[in-house]
C-alpha cells in the first residue's frame, strides 16, 4: 500500500475505503499498526528536498516534500486492541461514510487544495507583471480563468461550511453536495491551471541558470545580470521568482503534486457516484413538477384555426 508521510510517523491507520464484494471479507479491516513493529517495511522513494542544490534553486521541494512509501506488512502481529474492524464489509465501509471521516478528510484536502490554487494565481499574475504583460487583454483573460478556477474551489469549501449539518454525536459535517462537487472537479482544475500558467511563462522557464552558484562566478553572474533581467526587476529577483514557478509547476516536485492531485480522491466514477447520492434531485426535480403543472394540452383544430386567419397570413403560412 501506499504511504504518505510515512516516513516521518510513528502509527498507519491500515484500512480500505472503497466498496469491497463478497468474498473480500479479508480486505474488510481497520487497525492501527506502529511504523517501527517488527514486519512493518517502508519504501520510500527518492527525497526531492534531498535533491534539491539550495532552497534558491527548489524553494518547494527543499521545505514542502512529503515523502511517499510503499508500505509493506510480512507477518506483522497486530494487538486485538488496535484492531477497530475485522472482516466485515458493512462495518468497514460505515466507519468511514456512516461518520464524519470520509467527508472530514475530503474538507480538509480541499482547503489545502484551494489554498494552493490561490498561491499558483497570485504567481501567475506575478510573472505576468514582471514580463509585462499583464495589461494585454488576453493576458488578463487568462489570469481570470485561472482566478475562477481557484475561486470556484475556495467557494465550494465555504460551501461546505455554510452546509453543514451537525450529526447527532454533535459533529459538524461539511454539506454533501459542495463537498463531492469539489471532488468530481478536483482532477481537472488543477491539469488546467498548470497549463495556463505554463503558457503565461513561455520558455522563460528554461532558461534559467543551472544554480544559485552561477551567480558566485564573476563572470558568468556579468552575462545573468545583463541577459536575464526584466524592467524594475534585476536578475536576482527574475531568476528567484522564475525558479519558484519551475518547482510549482515543472520539477519533479511538480510533476509528483500534478498525479497526487488527479488521483487524490479515488476513482472518477466513484466521486461521479457519491455526487449523485449526495445531491438533491428531489428538489430539482420538484422544479421541473412546477413547471410541467403550470400548462396542459390545449388542442385547437389548425384548419379552423387557419380559415380565421387573413387569405394573405394563410397563404404566407404556406
Amino acid at each position: 500500500m501506499l504511504g504518505t508521510g510515512t516516513a516521518i510517523s510513528d502509527w498507519v491507520l491500515l484500512s480500505c475505503i472503497h466498496p469491497l464484494r463478497e468474498g473480500e471479507e479479508n480486505q474488510a479491516i481497520s487497525c492501527v499498526i506502529r511504523v517501527n513493529a517488527p514486519g512493518v517495511k517502508v519504501y520510500s522513494r527518492r527525497s526531492y528536498a534531498r535533491a534539491a542544490s539550495s532552497t534558491f534553486d527548489y524553494p518547494l521541494s527543499s521545505q514542502f516534500d512529503e515523502t511517499d512509501s510503499l508500505m509493506v506488512f510480512d507477518d506483522v502481529f497486530v494487538p486485538w486492541e488496535q484492531v477497530f474492524v475485522y472482516r466485515d464489509r458493512d462495518i468497514t465501509r460505515a466507519h468511514f461514510f456512516e461518520t464524519a471521516a470520509h467527508a472530514l478528510g475530503n474538507n480538509q484536502a480541499q482547503t489545502r487544495f484551494a489554498a494552493k490554487l490561490r498561491f499558483i494565481t497570485g504567481l501567475a499574475q506575478r510573472i505576468t507583471q514582471m514580463n509585462g504583460i499583464d495589461r494585454l487583454p488576453p493576458v488578463q483573460g487568462s489570469l481570470g480563468e485561472i482566478a475562477g478556477h481557484a475561486a470556484m474551489v475556495e467557494g465550494l469549501v465555504d460551501a461546505q461550511e455554510a452546509t453543514c449539518v451537525i450529526d447527532p454525536s454533535g459533529v459538524a459535517r461539511p454539506g454533501p453536495a459542495a463537498l463531492y462537487s469539489n471532488m468530481m472537479f478536483q482532477s481537472s482544475v488543477y491539469p488546467t491551471v498548470l497549463q495556463m500558467v505554463r503558457e503565461l511563462c513561455g520558455g522563460g522557464l528554461i532558461q534559467l541558470p543551472s544554480s544559485s552558484a552561477d551567480f558566485a562566478d564573476a563572470d558568468i553572474a556579468a552575462d545573468i545580470r545583463r541577459y536575464v533581467q526584466s524592467p524594475g526587476y534585476p536578475s536576482e529577483e527574475r531568476v528567484k521568482l522564475l525558479k519558484l514557478a519551475w518547482d510549482a509547476i515543472g520539477s519533479e516536485f511538480a510533476s509528483r503534486h500534478h498525479q497526487y492531485e488527479i488521483f487524490y480522491a479515488g476513482a472518477p466514477f466513484l466521486v461521479k457516484g457519491h455526487m449523485f447520492r449526495a445531491y438533491d434531485f428531489d428538489a430539482a426535480g420538484g422544479l421541473v413538477d412546477e413547471v410541467l403543472a403550470g400548462y396542459g394540452l390545449e388542442v385547437t383544430d389548425t384548419a379552423t384555426a387557419a380559415g380565421d386567419l387573413p387569405a394573405a397570413t394563410v397563404g404566407a403560412s404556406a
